[in-house]
């Protein structure tokens, strides 16, 4: 409930934070708003929060939140008697479209023909925080991981881990870096990875929540950026070619774990994986590495872009 301005970002360790909070400071930044915010309780809440909530009338209502009206029709019915304009929700896909009047998405559509509530955004970084701090001695590489522990189908950063330890050291000298430093999130946080049993302690899940601070640090730091497991959203690899990641991404049995249509206007390959072990090929990844490029490719791609397009839809220029 605080503004923006009281917020510190090593506070914020979800998606849902991170994209509420940067609505709110740019719509603050823009002026010429109000701004009321109420807390979303969540699917599953029992109690008479959503019926009880003191909410003002209201231009625009939007949920910062996937399928919210879905999971809460008793609060969808309660913003319909304030909100004068359209009520909106705002998530990665618009897989699933409840009573809203728009569904803003980062993802392609995923209907066909397209929905008529359905309007893309993209996502967007911050470049105040996601920028290019490198060592050029030592190349830097932060693997992704969440942890399906065992469950290849979904989550190779084990594998990732250990294939970068048994082959890049023989080719490291062909990089133009004199060494290499392997990270990702372990139980102590983000962990330096020197072994396979660094490797499989690091990934048998439970692990901590990443401030966004030290994940914007970490990502500066970095020169490769490696998606260990299938997800659906993309930011923090987004966010990593803001701070000149070159990205890697494993397509394992033809499902990449980043979806084309987030990766495609970011510097970046695939990986195609099968039934055998992941090979990254460094020779081409040493070849493609450009700072400038990945920074350059992911600079339109902003959080004031995001929000822009979202005022625009709300308020055309034909009725300022």
């Amino acid at each position: 409930m605080r503004s923006t301005d009281e917020i510190k970002l090593s506070e914020m360790t979800t998606f849902t934070s991170i994209y509420t909070y940067y609505f709110r400071k740019i719509l603050e930044e823009m002026g010429d708003f109000e701004i009321s915010v109420s807390y979303f309780m969540g699917e599953k809440y029992e109690g008479n929060y959503y019926h009880e909530m003191d909410l003002p009338v209201v231009d625009h209502t939007i949920a910062m939140q996937n399928k919210a009206f879905l999971y809460r029709p008793e609060l969808y019915e309660r913003v319909k008697k304030i909100t004068k304009g359209k009520i909106c929700v705002i998530g990665d896909h618009d897989n699933h479209i409840g009573p809203e009047d728009i569904i803003f998405h980062a993802r392609e559509t995923q209907h066909d023909p397209p929905n008529s509530k359905s309007r893309w955004i993209g996502w967007g970084g911050d470049p105040s925080i996601f920028y290019p701090e490198k060592q050029n001695e030592t190349l830097t590489i932060f693997v992704d991981g969440v942890y399906y522990a065992d469950n290849r189908k979904w989550d190779l950063t084990e594998e990732i881990l250990n294939d970068i330890l048994d082959r890049l050291p023989k080719m490291i000298g062909r990089s133009g870096f004199e060494n290499f430093s392997l990270r990702t999130v372990g139980k102590g946080g983000i962990e330096n990875i020197t072994n396979s049993e660094d490797a499989h302690a690091a990934t048998r899940g439970d692990n901590p929540r990443i401030p966004y601070s030290v994940l914007a640090k970490e990502l500066r730091d970095s020169h490769i950026f490696i998606s260990g497991h299938a997800e659906s959203m993309g930011l923090s690899a987004l966010e990593a070619c803001l701070a000149g990641n070159y990205l890697i991404i494993p397509n394992l049995w033809k499902k990449a774990f980043i979806k084309p249509d987030l990766a495609r206007d970011l510097h970046h390959l695939y990986v195609i994986v099968g039934d055998e072990t992941i090979e990254i090929p460094w020779a081409t990844v040493f070849e493609n590495l450009d700072v400038e490029k990945s920074v350059r490719m992911a600079s339109d791609k902003t959080w004031n872009a995001v929000v822009s397009r979202v005022v625009e839809e709300l308020y055309p220029a034909k009725d300022k």
